[in-house]
């Protein structure tokens, strides 16, 4: 039966054997609780490109350090098994199985090794969660520091709803202003110049390297969007952390008002649960706010079902929940947050999803038993995506076609042993008189010792980011320190008195995990470590342990911690050290090509990216970039300048081979060389390398303007009316559903209708 595990029968409340209970909040408790956190502080989105990499490999090396010291303790290791840990590994299984097919295939290998680290590090997770999120101490501290966590980012979200965003697009504008006269060869004045400096260091060089219509879509969202994003990169990402928050904030403010507490305490409590519910408000989630709804509905339905003593104190709090979120959403938007669009969009919004929906259906259909593999979605979603979709998405915005299309049918089923059969304990099994009771005045001075191991966590948490950021990364995040400053004020001035009270009862966890699976039912981000071990810690606090069946003798630990320990070398070796090198080498040469105009150093640390990580295509396309770069300034054909940038592309080709722009850039490239030489050969090259990029993204019209383009100067002209034909149907679809950032130029469609012979 699915229920909150620690009950009354389980706590200990010997008040004397628990007076110093930091001494039962292990090292190995606590360093699980920062590592947890730390996912909360780094975008979320970096998976696939390694950003994320060292937390990974931090999660395996501590599995293997656990696993060693119960192996040097002589007790052996009992193990349990249940439902849930069956599903969970087919739910990671399938994932790995699926990176291990595109390793040993085709597709973009270094997406699908980041990814197989990151699985494997949250099947070490679930390990490590099972041995302790079942004692009170370590489920009061780590649900305490994940409502700080969520407190403090709320902070961050309305400071970037309100000053962040609007400044944002002040220094794009300005960037891409002077970067671009820059480059049309004008004289920048000595402030300028500065000012140019400071802002390349700021957003780095990929901003730079957009096209026209990214660039423009980056403008409009900084101008036209101000949805808090936290410390993640998008607001969808961040409004599932946000819902875990609405209901740990809400059951704060149930337990302080039930239990009396004085005003200051209530104060806390009231103005927590405001900061997190505008914030979320604020993020325009519209999964999110339906997810919140809906689990509120069942929870107070379950009250409904369910006679009990709290039946009416639960009934009052899930009304009380619903008048809060409007009356907040109300002056939200008398407030200027919210508008009419929020509402008035829904309708398109969902007509968009059920376009990625379709063609994922498809995908799946194609490949139904070991999907297309983690990390890379959106190089296959490009051949089924559909005429006027709106976006080029990392992955389907719904769990379950996630989890079939990244990882097989072995993952689809893991995660439906997973949900299906927890939701329906929890939901229909009876409520015990302690799920809902607050904690008593009396566990006060019983848990004071949770404090410092709180501000222990917190102290690890942001020295660990910073020195990640600052040995990795190369700069020092001086707005990380700011957070931090006000994480560690939270604690010490609002929540230090409330530790002893707070205890995330078992029907808000529940809601609050059934919240988060309807957002990710609309809403990509199940991929995300960082969002996916929030479900997974709410699973297991949700439900009961299962008695252990066997127990692994010492020795057979010790292999398993060798195992850990090898996984965690193979992570540094294969994963973090190349993926950091590389990506340091790569800024650094851009910097070099952008700023000092020093191409031969930039290929020269390019060269070396390639060597540090052979697996990356990003390196490659830099060299190849720079190379046509090169060539386009000679004045003779320099052949060999272009054969160099030729061979660099297609070795970026062999390693994403389903990177339909890198095929259009190679068109585009022969077709200039044709434009000098004249040379039939070098039309043909441009023809073929433009249908494969067709092949591969046939509903684009940019692919189509360059195949009609290739096929009219290689003397094709079925081909070329047919693909400028079609271009035109597909800038027309664009234009009628506002895709800024798709239009072709009106330059670019007079050229078609040339073509066509209009």
């Amino acid at each position: 039966m699915s229920r909150r595990p620690a009950s009354s029968g389980q706590r200990s409340t010997s008040a004397g054997n628990s007076a110093r209970l930091l001494s039962l909040v292990t090292a190995g408790e606590m360093t699980i609780i920062v590592l947890i956190l730390c996912r909360l502080f780094v975008p979320a989105e970096g998976v696939e490109q390694g950003n994320t990499l060292w937390i990974a490999c931090s999660w395996l090396v501590l599995g293997a350090v656990c696993l060693w010291m119960k192996a040097r303790s002589g007790t052996g290791l009992s193990v349990s098994f249940g439902v849930a840990d069956g599903a969970v590994g087919l739910l990671i299984g399938g994932q790995l199985i699926s990176a291990a097919c595109v390793l040993l295939g085709t597709g973009d290998k270094r997406a699908a090794l980041n990814c197989l680290w990151e699985w494997l590090s949250l099947g070490v997770t679930w390990g490590l969660l099972k041995g302790v999120i079942h004692k009170t101490t370590f489920q009061r501290l780590l649900t305490s520091v994940l409502l700080i966590s969520v407190i403090a980012l709320s902070v961050l979200g309305l400071w970037q709803h309100v000053v962040w965003y609007p400044q944002q697009s002040r220094d794009l504008t300005d960037l891409f202003r002077l970067h671009d006269a820059r480059i049309s060869g004008q004289t920048l004045s000595a402030s300028e110049q500065a000012r140019l400096n400071t802002l390349r260091s700021q957003w780095g060089s990929d901003v730079l390297m957009m096209e026209e219509g990214g660039r423009q879509m980056l403008l409009a969202r900084t101008r036209d969007s101000r949805e808090p994003i936290g410390r993640f990169a998008l607001a969808n990402t961040f409004a599932a952390l946000l819902l875990l928050g609405w209901f740990l904030s809400a059951d704060l403010l149930r337990q302080l008002i039930s239990s009396r507490q004085n005003r200051m305490r209530l104060l806390f409590g009231i103005v927590a649960f405001g900061l997190v519910t505008i914030c979320l408000l604020l993020t325009k989630s519209r999964t999110a706010v339906v997810g919140l709804i809906l689990s509120i509905g069942l929870l107070v339905l379950k009250f409904v079902l369910q006679p009990g003593p709290y039946r009416k104190t639960f009934l009052r709090w899930g009304g009380g929940g619903i008048a809060a979120v409007i009356l907040l959403g109300i002056a939200v938007t008398l407030f200027g947050g919210l508008d009419r669009e929020v509402l008035s969009e829904a309708p398109k919004s969902l007509e968009y999803r059920m376009e990625y929906w379709k063609a994922t259906v498809q995908m799946i259909l194609d490949h139904p038993i070991w999907g297309v593999g983690p990390g890379n979605f959106r190089q296959h979603y490009y051949a089924y995506k559909l005429p006027g979709a709106s976006e080029e998405i990392l992955d389907p915005h719904n769990m379950v076609l996630e989890s079939w299309a990244t990882g097989g049918i072995l993952s689809f089923a893991g995660l439906i042993l997973l949900v299906i059969p927890w939701g329906l304990r929890g939901w229909f099994s009876p409520l015990l008189p302690d799920d809902a009771n607050p904690p008593s005045e009396e566990k006060e001075a019983s848990t004071d010792g949770l404090f410092p191991a709180a501000v222990l966590i917190g102290m690890g948490t942001f020295t660990l980011i910073l020195m990640e950021e600052w040995l990795f990364e190369g700069f020092f995040d001086q707005s990380l320190c700011g957070i931090a400053a006000g994480w560690m004020a939270i604690l010490f001035f609002g929540f230090r008195k409330i530790f002893p009270l707070f205890q995330f009862s078992f029907p808000a966890s529940l809601a609050a995990a059934t919240a988060i699976l309807i957002h990710l039912l609309g809403a990509g981000g199940f991929g995300m470590p960082a969002v996916l071990q929030l479900i997974l810690i709410l699973i297991l606090m949700t439900t009961l342990p299962h008695p252990a069946f066997l127990t692994i003798p010492p020795q057979g630990v010790m292999v398993g911690s060798v195992l850990l320990a090898g996984m965690f070398v193979g992570g540094i070796w294969t994963g973090l050290v190349p993926v950091v090198s590389s990506q340091s080498l790569i800024e650094q040469a851009r910097q070099e090509s952008m700023t000092y105009h020093s191409a031969y150093d930039a290929m020269s640390r390019l060269n070396r990216a390639t060597q540090t990580d052979d697996l990356s295509a990003t390196p490659y396309r830099d060299l190849a970039q720079l190379h046509f770069a090169q060539w386009q300034t000679q004045f003779q054909d320099a052949s060999d300048l272009f054969q160099l940038g030729v061979e660099a592309l297609q070795q970026a080709i062999a390693r994403d081979p389903r990177s339909p722009k890198d095929y259009r850039s190679l068109s585009e490239w022969w077709q200039k060389r044709y434009e000098r030489t004249q040379n039939r050969d070098d039309a043909i090259a441009a023809l073929q390398a433009a249908q494969r990029a067709v092949e591969l993204y046939p509903n684009d019209s940019r692919m189509q303007r360059q195949l009609a383009i290739a096929a009219q100067i290689a003397d094709e002209p079925a081909i070329a009316q047919q693909a400028s034909r079609t271009a035109l149907q597909l800038d027309d679809i664009n234009r009628q559903r506002g895709h800024v950032d798709k239009f072709l130029t009106e330059s670019q469609r007079q050229e078609l209708l040339k073509i066509q012979g209009e």
